[in-house]
């Protein structure tokens, strides 16, 4: 299963609209929101050094341990499958609005939920 179906079926079962509390998140869900909570946006990239990684305007998530960049990449998928992205189209994501309320929560230090 692809990544943008993971994404798409998130927000078609209604997984978006479970209260989801930032810290029940994981540490590397958590840092891939806070990078991408500025403008939403996140990419899947591949070069021939890191391979498929993950990237948000601000960072790339690749690491020379490519257990690292594979943590990352299972957070992403993770994120996807709590309904916190949307795809936009090829290799491109976005924060959907429950990812912004969560992401901008995380990146602003408060938690709990608001309804978002």
């Amino acid at each position: 299963m692809s990544i943008a179906t993971v994404c798409e079926a998130a927000i078609a079962t209604g997984k978006v609209l479970q209260k989801l509390l930032p810290d029940q998140l994981s540490a590397k869900e958590q840092e891939l929101l806070r990078s991408a909570s500025a403008d939403g946006l996140i990419h899947l990239r591949y070069d021939d050094l890191a391979g498929k990684h993950v990237a948000t305007s601000t960072r790339e998530f690749s690491d020379d341990d490519a257990a690292i960049t594979e943590s990352y990449l299972h957070a992403f998928v993770q994120i996807c499958d709590c309904g916190l992205v949307t795809h936009q189209k090829e290799s491109v994501f976005r924060l959907s609005h429950k990812g912004f309320g969560i992401a901008r929560k995380l990146k602003n230090g408060t938690s709990g939920h608001d309804g978002l």
